[in-house]
């Protein structure tokens, strides 16, 4: 039989203060579209200054961001799809 679990009222009360007043958590990561969005106006720089997708994607990779040239493409494609005629 089992026997049933209790807890002080004390332990309740400060354990909600305690919970109430908890930060709050901050995310550490992103998707990669909004890495890339957030990142856009600097891969245009990169763009105007004569790199390609490939060494673009080449250098984020470097620098920690998996990045294919095909994202880039399609970071910019969806700009051109935005942009009125």
């Amino acid at each position: 039989m089992a026997s049933k679990k209790e807890v002080d009222i004390a332990t309740i009360e400060k354990v909600k203060k305690f919970l109430e007043k908890v930060p709050s958590k901050e995310p550490t990561t992103k998707p990669l579209i909004e890495a890339l969005e957030e990142l856009k106006p600097a891969i245009e720089i990169a763009i105007e200054r004569g790199h390609t997708r490939q060494e673009i994607a080449d250098m984020l990779v470097e620098k920690g961001i998996e990045v294919k040239p095909y994202h880039l493409k399609n970071l910019f494609a969806k700009q051109r799809e935005e942009t009125p005629k």
